[in-house]
């Protein structure tokens, strides 16, 4: 009987424990996410205080989530949940759409040439593509 008992909290005691492991590892994989998508918005707040031309590399490590961009709005989404949005300081223009997954992208600072709706001729903007 004791033997019986002994063997069922130790079931129990596993099933909570894998159940602990498994939040702890989604929430470091949110951290690292929020952490990305900081570093993003660092960059582009530096690129922006440059001169044309001036150019910010940043790697995304969003864990399966997205990063939406439309216009000077920036949005980390992980399982259709917000979890942080910034204002920037400048319109970001991306050559792969308003959304951002996994992986390395280049925020240069540019000068709007010509007017295309958003943008005015010498309106500045973040030109973002992907390295």
């Amino acid at each position: 009987m004791v033997l019986l008992l002994g063997v069922i909290f130790g079931a129990c005691a596993f099933g909570l424990g894998v159940k602990c492991l498994t939040q702890v590892q989604n929430s470091t994989e949110k951290q690292r996410a929020i952490e990305s998508f900081n570093a993003f918005v660092e960059q582009a707040h530096a690129a922006c205080m440059g001169s044309v031309g001036n150019a910010r590399q940043v790697e995304l490590e969003l864990s399966g989530g997205r990063m939406l961009i439309h216009d000077r709005l920036v949005q980390l989404v992980i399982d259709n949940e917000s979890l942080r949005t910034e204002i920037l300081q400048l319109p970001v223009l991306s050559e792969s759409g308003g959304e951002l997954r996994d992986g390395n992208y280049l925020l240069e600072l540019e000068r709007a040439t010509r007017e295309n709706g958003t943008l005015h001729v010498n309106d500045y903007y973040l030109g973002l593509r992907r390295l």
